[in-house]
C-alpha cells in the first residue's frame, strides 16, 4: 500500500514539475556575455589606438 502512496505521491510530482511555467530568455545571447563582447570591443579599440600612434611616431623618425 505504501509503494501505491509513494508512486502516487511521485507521478504528481513529476506531473506539476513538467508542467511548470519556464522563464522566458530576454534574448539569444545572454547580458553577462554581452558585456564581456563590449569589453572585448573597448580593448581591441585601444590597442588599435596605440598601435595606429605607434606607427605614425615611427613613420615621423624615418
Amino acid at each position: 500500500m505504501n509503494t501505491l502512496k509513494y508512486t502516487a505521491i511521485f507521478a504528481l510530482v513529476t506531473l506539476m514539475t513538467g508542467c511548470s511555467k519556464t522563464e522566458e530568455a530576454e534574448g539569444v545571447i545572454p547580458e553577462h556575455q554581452l558585456k564581456a563582447l563590449e569589453s572585448a570591443k573597448n580593448v581591441e579599440l585601444m590597442l588599435k589606438n596605440a598601435d595606429d600612434k605607434r606607427r605614425q611616431e615611427i613613420e615621423e623618425i624615418k
